[in-house]
């Protein structure tokens, strides 16, 4: 469905844009992801108020986080669905950006830090 170098509604391909969207529109799988977000700045060393001072632990932070959400919706074999739609899951999931839905969740909690400091 994706084209190379196609924008789908400011994310880089439709894979990237609905994989986002449903993690964004379930509150259980957001909050989740929000919550694997912080600690993978804060353990990483990621300073998530400073983001171009800490960019080298914000990229790490991101990356960790992009493995995490790669791995936990990565079909695997375990599923009870004929090997056709497993492969055609995996062509799609192939095609997410996972990095760029990680520091969408970076940045989102970073914009709130740098809220939370304004406010004291």
């Amino acid at each position: 469905m994706s084209r190379e170098g196609e924008i789908y509604n400011g994310w880089t391909n439709f894979e990237t844009w609905i994989v986002a969207l449903w993690l964004g529109n379930e509150r259980g799988s957001y909050e989740h992801w929000k919550s694997q977000a912080f600690a993978a700045a804060v353990c990483g060393g990621g300073d998530t108020t400073e983001p171009t001072d800490g960019l080298i632990c914000r990229q790490d932070a991101t990356v960790q986080l992009a493995c995490e959400l790669r791995e936990h919706y990565q079909v695997n074999d375990n599923l009870e669905l004929p090997g056709f739609y497993v492969d055609l899951l995996n062509a799609s999931l192939a095609n997410v950006n996972w990095l760029e839905i990680a520091d969408h969740y970076i940045c989102e909690i970073a914009g709130e830090e740098i809220e939370k400091e304004g406010r004291q």
